[in-house]
């Protein structure tokens, strides 16, 4: 009996983390797609910003934005706060898919943790940038920026093999 309602408790506690986390970042991209689209029409994107990889195209893409600068910083503001929203919604829909396998879901969930800790230190670096910081840590946003892409891919790649996998 006990074992029963600690599986329902242990079931309904990961989904409760996948949905707080899913409906944040829902939310969030709800208030980022009408910002990037004002930073768009400056002449960049933050994707151009966050793979900018020299400090001449750095300075071109702040200038750019310089007019809607309010704008950008109210959308790095919400994108400190989003790294923990996408780690909440994958790794809880890692522990959905895995069903409680733990190993597979601390090595998945620690691709998702720290692909979050590199956006946030890539969010870090922005944020020095926009205040006036020096250009050079342009290198280190284009890094982090370009690591966590990749571990999102591994990320999103294992997803998917996981899904398979319970599919067959």
């Amino acid at each position: 009996m006990w074992d029963s309602l600690e599986e329902n408790v242990t079931a309904f506690g990961r989904m409760k983390f996948f949905l707080i986390g899913l409906v944040g970042s829902i939310l969030s991209m709800i208030v980022f797609v009408p910002l990037e689209s004002r930073m768009r029409q400056s002449g960049y994107s933050i994707l151009d910003f966050q793979l900018a990889w020299s400090t001449e195209r750095m300075a071109s893409i702040i200038a750019s934005w310089r007019p809607i600068m309010g704008e950008v910083f109210l959308f790095m503001a919400i994108d400190m706060i989003y790294p923990t929203l996408y780690f909440m919604t994958l790794s809880g829909l890692v522990l959905l898919i895995n069903d409680g396998r733990k190993r597979l879901d601390i090595q998945h969930g620690l691709i998702f943790a720290l692909a979050s800790i590199l956006d946030y230190m890539e969010n870090v670096f922005t944020f020095v940038i926009l205040l006036g910081g020096p250009l050079y840590l342009t290198y280190a946003i284009s890094l982090f920026a370009t690591l966590k892409f990749v571990l999102l891919v591994i990320g999103f790649l294992l997803l998917i093999g996981r899904v398979l996998v319970n599919l067959l």
